[in-house]
């Protein structure tokens, strides 16, 4: 539940990861890099902060029915919002959305034979002390991350 959920919050926020009018965004005078990157770390804090104020209110649970840890959240709502960026930069912010969801929807269907690839591609519904899951965060968050920050959203 808390995937799919977070998989929500972080898709109505990369919908706003393109700018009203793409050719003045490339053209101001001032450095978006640190803007971008700031947008994306927020989107990536939102969802991390409503996953844990649910799972204090005890409303969610981490994979395995045990309590949602502060590393869990923030392993992926950093994924997720790495990877909308990402989207958003290859796509645009109008279908940056389509990436955490399509990647949350297959991850469902992935069979949890747990050998690394399994793991890899269900990294959001890991328990949070999972390598594989962990790294493969990582690599969304920081490469979403730089590609959104330097190069921006596509028209």
């Amino acid at each position: 539940m808390g995937a799919l959920l977070l998989t929500a919050v972080v898709a109505v926020g990369a919908v706003g990861l393109s700018g009203q009018d793409p050719a003045l965004d490339r053209t101001a005078a001032i450095r978006w890099g640190l803007r971008r990157a700031a947008h994306v770390t927020g989107i990536g804090a939102v969802g991390a902060g409503v996953l844990l104020v649910l799972a204090a209110l005890s409303v969610l649970e981490a994979p395995g029915s045990g309590a949602l840890s502060v590393g869990y959240a923030v392993r992926n709502s950093a994924g997720l919002a790495g990877l909308a960026a990402g989207a958003a930069a290859v796509w645009g912010g109008r279908h940056a959305w389509m990436a955490p969801f399509g990647w949350c929807l297959a991850s469902f269907f992935v069979p949890s034979s747990g050998d690394l690839p399994a793991r890899i591609a269900t990294w959001l519904l890991q328990p949070a002390d999972t390598a594989a899951a962990t790294w493969t965060s990582v690599v969304l968050a920081v490469g979403g991350g730089l590609l959104y920050a330097l190069a921006g959203s596509r028209r």
